[in-house]
Protein backbone atom coordinates (compact mmCIF):
# COMPACT_ATOMS: atom_id res chain seq x y z
CA UNK A 1 0.00 0.00 0.00
CA UNK A 2 3.05 2.27 -0.21
CA UNK A 3 1.97 3.87 -3.49
CA UNK A 4 -1.43 4.85 -2.09
CA UNK A 5 0.12 6.16 1.13
CA UNK A 6 2.64 8.31 -0.75
CA UNK A 7 -0.18 9.50 -3.01
CA UNK A 8 -2.23 10.62 -0.01
CA UNK A 9 0.77 12.50 1.42
CA UNK A 10 1.36 14.24 -1.92
CA UNK A 11 -2.34 15.06 -2.27
CA UNK A 12 -2.48 16.60 1.23
CA UNK A 13 0.61 18.68 0.46
CA UNK A 14 -0.93 19.90 -2.81
CA UNK A 15 -4.26 20.60 -1.10
CA UNK A 16 -2.54 22.62 1.63
CA UNK A 17 -0.80 24.62 -1.08
CA UNK A 18 -4.23 25.56 -2.46
CA UNK A 19 -6.18 25.95 0.78
CA UNK A 20 -3.59 27.73 2.93
CA UNK A 21 -3.33 30.97 0.90
CA UNK A 22 -7.12 31.15 0.50
CA UNK A 23 -7.79 30.51 4.20
CA UNK A 24 -4.97 32.87 5.17
CA UNK A 25 -6.41 35.63 3.00
CA UNK A 26 -9.89 35.18 4.49
CA UNK A 27 -8.60 35.17 8.08
CA UNK A 28 -6.40 38.20 7.39
CA UNK A 29 -9.37 40.10 5.99
CA UNK A 30 -11.62 39.33 8.95
CA UNK A 31 -9.19 39.09 11.86
CA UNK A 32 -6.10 41.13 11.02
CA UNK A 33 -2.43 40.24 11.17
CA UNK A 34 -2.16 39.86 14.96
CA UNK A 35 -4.95 37.30 15.19
CA UNK A 36 -3.55 35.51 12.14
CA UNK A 37 -0.13 35.19 13.79
CA UNK A 38 -1.81 33.79 16.91
CA UNK A 39 -3.73 31.21 14.84
CA UNK A 40 -0.48 30.20 13.12
CA UNK A 41 1.27 29.87 16.49
CA UNK A 42 -1.48 27.57 17.77
CA UNK A 43 -1.26 25.50 14.57
CA UNK A 44 2.51 25.08 14.98
CA UNK A 45 2.05 24.12 18.64
CA UNK A 46 -0.56 21.49 17.71
CA UNK A 47 1.76 20.07 15.04
CA UNK A 48 4.56 19.80 17.62
CA UNK A 49 2.26 18.03 20.10
CA UNK A 50 1.12 15.55 17.42
CA UNK A 51 4.73 14.70 16.65
CA UNK A 52 5.17 13.53 20.24
CA UNK A 53 2.82 10.63 19.50
CA UNK A 54 4.54 9.39 16.33
CA UNK A 55 6.00 5.90 16.77
CA UNK A 56 8.95 5.56 14.40
CA UNK A 57 11.39 2.64 14.79
CA UNK A 58 14.78 4.04 15.74
CA UNK A 59 18.12 2.52 16.63
CA UNK A 60 20.52 5.02 18.17
CA UNK A 61 23.95 4.90 16.58
CA UNK A 62 27.13 5.34 18.52
CA UNK A 63 28.63 8.70 17.58
CA UNK A 64 32.32 8.31 16.80
CA UNK A 65 33.07 11.87 15.72
CA UNK A 66 31.66 15.39 15.53
CA UNK A 67 28.22 16.13 14.12
CA UNK A 68 29.76 17.63 10.95
CA UNK A 69 31.90 14.52 10.42
CA UNK A 70 28.87 12.27 10.94
CA UNK A 71 26.79 14.23 8.40
CA UNK A 72 29.64 14.20 5.88
CA UNK A 73 30.09 10.46 6.38
CA UNK A 74 26.37 9.82 5.89
CA UNK A 75 26.31 11.84 2.68
CA UNK A 76 29.37 9.98 1.41
CA UNK A 77 27.73 6.63 2.18
CA UNK A 78 24.53 7.76 0.50
CA UNK A 79 26.24 8.89 -2.71
CA UNK A 80 28.30 5.71 -2.78
CA UNK A 81 25.18 3.57 -2.43
CA UNK A 82 23.28 5.50 -5.14
CA UNK A 83 26.25 5.22 -7.52
CA UNK A 84 26.54 1.49 -6.85
CA UNK A 85 22.84 0.70 -7.34
CA UNK A 86 22.23 1.12 -11.07
CA UNK A 87 18.44 0.82 -10.76
CA UNK A 88 18.27 3.71 -8.30
CA UNK A 89 20.63 6.02 -10.17
CA UNK A 90 18.73 5.38 -13.42
CA UNK A 91 15.48 6.34 -11.72
CA UNK A 92 17.22 9.43 -10.33
CA UNK A 93 18.29 10.49 -13.82
CA UNK A 94 14.74 10.04 -15.16
CA UNK A 95 13.25 11.97 -12.23
CA UNK A 96 15.75 14.80 -12.74
CA UNK A 97 14.95 15.04 -16.46
CA UNK A 98 11.20 15.10 -15.78
CA UNK A 99 11.72 17.90 -13.27
CA UNK A 100 13.76 19.75 -15.87
CA UNK A 101 11.06 19.63 -18.58
CA UNK A 102 7.62 18.98 -17.07
CA UNK A 103 7.60 20.73 -13.68
CA UNK A 104 8.46 24.19 -15.13
CA UNK A 105 5.47 23.77 -17.47
CA UNK A 106 2.97 24.43 -14.71
CA UNK A 107 5.24 26.74 -12.67
CA UNK A 108 6.38 29.05 -15.49
CA UNK A 109 4.60 28.21 -18.75
CA UNK A 110 1.02 28.18 -17.46
CA UNK A 111 1.14 31.61 -15.74
CA UNK A 112 2.93 33.23 -18.71
CA UNK A 113 0.52 31.83 -21.29
CA UNK A 114 -2.59 32.68 -19.26
CA UNK A 115 -1.46 36.20 -18.32
CA UNK A 116 0.62 37.37 -21.27
CA UNK A 117 -0.38 35.32 -24.31
CA UNK A 118 -4.10 34.85 -23.63
CA UNK A 119 -4.47 38.03 -21.52
CA UNK A 120 -6.77 36.21 -19.10
CA UNK A 121 -8.90 38.09 -16.60
CA UNK A 122 -8.20 37.65 -12.89
CA UNK A 123 -11.10 35.21 -12.68
CA UNK A 124 -9.98 33.03 -15.59
CA UNK A 125 -6.38 33.14 -14.42
CA UNK A 126 -7.49 31.98 -10.98
CA UNK A 127 -9.57 29.20 -12.51
CA UNK A 128 -6.64 28.07 -14.65
CA UNK A 129 -4.16 27.95 -11.78
CA UNK A 130 -6.76 26.29 -9.56
CA UNK A 131 -7.22 23.57 -12.17
CA UNK A 132 -3.45 22.95 -12.15
CA UNK A 133 -3.46 22.49 -8.38
CA UNK A 134 -6.54 20.25 -8.60
CA UNK A 135 -4.79 18.12 -11.24
CA UNK A 136 -1.83 17.65 -8.89
CA UNK A 137 -4.18 16.44 -6.16
CA UNK A 138 -6.04 14.17 -8.61
CA UNK A 139 -2.79 12.65 -9.89
CA UNK A 140 -1.57 11.97 -6.37
CA UNK A 141 -4.82 10.28 -5.39
CA UNK A 142 -5.00 8.29 -8.64
CA UNK A 143 -1.66 6.56 -8.04
CA UNK A 144 -3.41 4.26 -5.58
CA UNK A 145 -5.73 3.14 -8.40
CA UNK A 146 -3.09 2.73 -11.11
CA UNK A 147 -0.26 1.43 -8.89
CA UNK A 148 -1.08 -2.22 -9.56
CA UNK A 149 -1.01 -1.63 -13.32
CA UNK A 150 2.09 0.57 -13.50
CA UNK A 151 5.50 -0.96 -14.16
CA UNK A 152 8.91 0.64 -14.20
CA UNK A 153 9.58 -0.74 -17.67
CA UNK A 154 6.38 0.93 -18.93
CA UNK A 155 7.09 4.39 -17.48
CA UNK A 156 8.11 5.56 -20.93
CA UNK A 157 4.50 5.19 -22.07
CA UNK A 158 3.31 7.75 -19.53
CA UNK A 159 6.12 10.07 -20.63
CA UNK A 160 5.11 9.52 -24.24
CA UNK A 161 1.54 10.56 -23.35
CA UNK A 162 2.91 13.76 -21.82
CA UNK A 163 4.99 14.36 -24.95
CA UNK A 164 1.98 14.03 -27.22
CA UNK A 165 -0.14 16.28 -24.99
CA UNK A 166 2.39 19.07 -25.54
CA UNK A 167 1.43 19.14 -29.25
CA UNK A 168 -2.21 20.32 -28.88
CA UNK A 169 -1.03 22.54 -26.01
CA UNK A 170 1.37 24.27 -28.39
CA UNK A 171 -1.27 24.45 -31.12
CA UNK A 172 -3.63 26.18 -28.65
CA UNK A 173 -1.32 29.22 -28.52
CA UNK A 174 -0.77 29.52 -32.26
CA UNK A 175 -2.19 32.68 -33.92
CA UNK A 176 -4.82 30.61 -35.75
CA UNK A 177 -6.34 29.03 -32.61
CA UNK A 178 -6.04 32.25 -30.62
CA UNK A 179 -7.89 33.96 -33.46
CA UNK A 180 -10.86 31.63 -32.91
CA UNK A 181 -11.54 33.27 -29.56
CA UNK A 182 -10.41 33.07 -25.97
CA UNK A 183 -12.34 30.06 -24.74
CA UNK A 184 -11.35 27.46 -27.40
CA UNK A 185 -7.66 28.22 -26.81
CA UNK A 186 -8.11 28.27 -23.03
CA UNK A 187 -10.01 24.97 -23.02
CA UNK A 188 -7.48 23.07 -25.16
CA UNK A 189 -4.47 24.51 -23.36
CA UNK A 190 -5.81 23.85 -19.86
CA UNK A 191 -7.09 20.35 -20.70
CA UNK A 192 -3.60 19.33 -21.85
CA UNK A 193 -1.95 21.10 -18.93
CA UNK A 194 -4.21 19.37 -16.40
CA UNK A 195 -3.49 15.93 -17.88
CA UNK A 196 0.28 16.60 -17.96
CA UNK A 197 0.28 17.73 -14.32
CA UNK A 198 -1.71 14.66 -13.25
CA UNK A 199 0.62 12.29 -15.14
CA UNK A 200 3.80 13.96 -13.85
CA UNK A 201 2.50 13.79 -10.26
CA UNK A 202 1.70 10.09 -10.66
CA UNK A 203 5.17 9.42 -12.07
CA UNK A 204 6.80 11.36 -9.23
CA UNK A 205 4.99 9.36 -6.54
CA UNK A 206 5.61 6.10 -8.42
CA UNK A 207 9.36 6.73 -8.69
CA UNK A 208 9.63 7.67 -5.00
CA UNK A 209 7.76 4.51 -4.00
CA UNK A 210 9.95 2.25 -6.13
CA UNK A 211 13.09 3.74 -4.63
CA UNK A 212 11.68 3.26 -1.12
CA UNK A 213 10.93 -0.39 -1.85
CA UNK A 214 14.39 -1.09 -3.30
CA UNK A 215 16.42 0.70 -0.62
CA UNK A 216 17.34 -0.89 2.73
CA UNK A 217 16.14 1.00 5.79
CA UNK A 218 19.64 2.00 6.87
CA UNK A 219 20.18 3.85 3.58
CA UNK A 220 16.63 5.06 2.94
CA UNK A 221 16.87 8.55 4.47
CA UNK A 222 20.17 9.33 2.77
CA UNK A 223 19.09 7.96 -0.62
CA UNK A 224 15.75 9.81 -0.60
CA UNK A 225 17.48 13.05 0.38
CA UNK A 226 20.00 12.73 -2.47
CA UNK A 227 17.40 11.85 -5.10
CA UNK A 228 15.04 14.64 -4.06
CA UNK A 229 17.91 17.16 -3.95
CA UNK A 230 19.12 16.23 -7.45
CA UNK A 231 15.59 16.29 -8.86
CA UNK A 232 14.67 19.58 -7.15
CA UNK A 233 17.87 21.27 -8.36
CA UNK A 234 16.85 20.58 -11.97
CA UNK A 235 13.50 22.40 -11.68
CA UNK A 236 14.98 25.93 -11.30
CA UNK A 237 17.27 25.28 -14.27
CA UNK A 238 14.24 24.31 -16.36
CA UNK A 239 12.39 27.41 -15.18
CA UNK A 240 15.27 29.62 -16.33
CA UNK A 241 15.36 27.92 -19.74
CA UNK A 242 11.59 28.27 -20.21
CA UNK A 243 11.69 31.89 -19.04
CA UNK A 244 14.42 32.79 -21.53
CA UNK A 245 12.74 30.84 -24.32
CA UNK A 246 9.41 32.58 -23.79
CA UNK A 247 11.19 35.94 -23.74
CA UNK A 248 13.05 35.24 -26.97
CA UNK A 249 9.97 33.80 -28.72
CA UNK A 250 7.36 36.09 -27.18
CA UNK A 251 5.67 36.45 -30.58
CA UNK A 252 5.65 32.67 -31.17
CA UNK A 253 5.29 31.00 -27.75
CA UNK A 254 4.25 27.75 -29.41
CA UNK A 255 7.85 27.15 -30.55
CA UNK A 256 9.26 26.48 -27.02
CA UNK A 257 6.34 24.09 -26.41
CA UNK A 258 7.08 22.18 -29.61
CA UNK A 259 10.74 22.04 -28.54
CA UNK A 260 9.66 20.70 -25.14
CA UNK A 261 7.66 18.02 -26.95
CA UNK A 262 10.77 16.89 -28.85
CA UNK A 263 12.82 16.83 -25.63
CA UNK A 264 10.14 14.76 -23.88
CA UNK A 265 10.11 12.31 -26.79
CA UNK A 266 13.88 11.89 -26.35
CA UNK A 267 13.43 11.38 -22.58
CA UNK A 268 10.74 8.78 -23.29
CA UNK A 269 13.14 6.91 -25.56
CA UNK A 270 15.88 7.20 -22.96
CA UNK A 271 13.55 5.83 -20.28
CA UNK A 272 12.61 2.92 -22.52
CA UNK A 273 16.26 2.00 -23.00
CA UNK A 274 17.33 2.54 -19.39
CA UNK A 275 14.41 0.82 -17.68
CA UNK A 276 13.66 -2.00 -20.13
CA UNK A 277 13.11 -5.29 -18.36
CA UNK A 278 12.67 -3.76 -14.88
CA UNK A 279 9.58 -4.80 -12.88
Amino acid sequence: KLEGANGIIQAVQSLSGVAAPVLGGILYGYMGIRALVMVSSVAFALAAVMELFLKIPFVKREQTGSMAATIAGDLKDGFRYVAKESFINRLMVIAALLNLVLVPCFIVVCPIVLRVTMKSSDVMYGIGMGLVQAASILGAISIGIFAGKMKVSAMYRWMLISSLLLIPMALAVTPFVLGLGYYPAFFVFMLCMVLIVAVSTMLSVFVITKVQKKTPNEHLGKVMAIIQAVAQCMAPLGQIVYGLAFEWFSAAVYLPLFAACLVMLLISGLAYGMLKGED
